[in-house]
């Protein structure tokens, strides 16, 4: 049995789609649509976290999808923003662009490419396997870092109090001020 051209192109590269049949696409297409339900809205929100609109985040969560999917060679590699990106991105990028006058969104983009170019290239020369060496617990240790400096800069938002005007790290934010204005309000 001849092969179509678009199963043969897939077949050379993916080829961990090899032997995907039909029985095999309900099933994944009922689990595309649960991962979209959870992660439309934390794209949106990461990108929010970045100080992006709210579109780039949208962006950011189904290109690498669709590039896992394709040529990704793992079925629980994760793809797209994360909190410490996106936290990193605002803070080193789209703060200072903002800072400077420049467009935020240009320079998060030329950002991206540029990390992105940096990681096929690792990638490429096996630099990969490095990330064994990182602990779990210097891992889980990041993220609970990046998770409460995120929650403690939408504090303020959250009680319904605007952001003090003094304010003026997005990285560090200044809490007592936001619970001292809170206190007064």
């Amino acid at each position: 049995m001849e092969q179509s051209p678009l199963r043969s192109a897939l077949g050379r590269f993916a080829p961990h789609l090899r032997g995907t049949g039909l029985a095999d696409v309900a099933p994944d297409l009922l689990a595309g649509v649960a991962i979209a339900a959870l992660a439309i809205p934390q794209a949106v929100a990461y990108a929010l976290v970045a100080g992006l609109p709210a579109e780039m985040g949208l962006a950011a969560a189904a290109l690498p999808a669709l590039m896992g999917a394709l040529f990704g060679s793992s079925r629980f590699m994760v793809t797209g923003p994360t909190n410490p990106t996106s936290l990193l991105l605002g803070v080193s990028v789209v703060a200072p662009a903002l800072a400077r006058g420049e467009d935020p969104v240009a320079a998060a983009l030329a950002t991206a490419l540029c990390a992105g170019l940096i990681l096929i290239g690792l990638g490429l020369l096996g630099y990969g396997r490095a990330s064994r060496f990182l602990s779990d617990s210097v891992i889980s240790g990041f993220n609970v870092g990046v998770g409460l400096l995120i929650a403690l800069r939408y504090l303020p938002m959250l009680a319904g109090v605007e952001p003090a005007p003094h304010e003026t790290s997005v990285l560090v934010p200044n809490v007592w001020w936001a619970l001292r204005d809170a206190a007064s309000a």
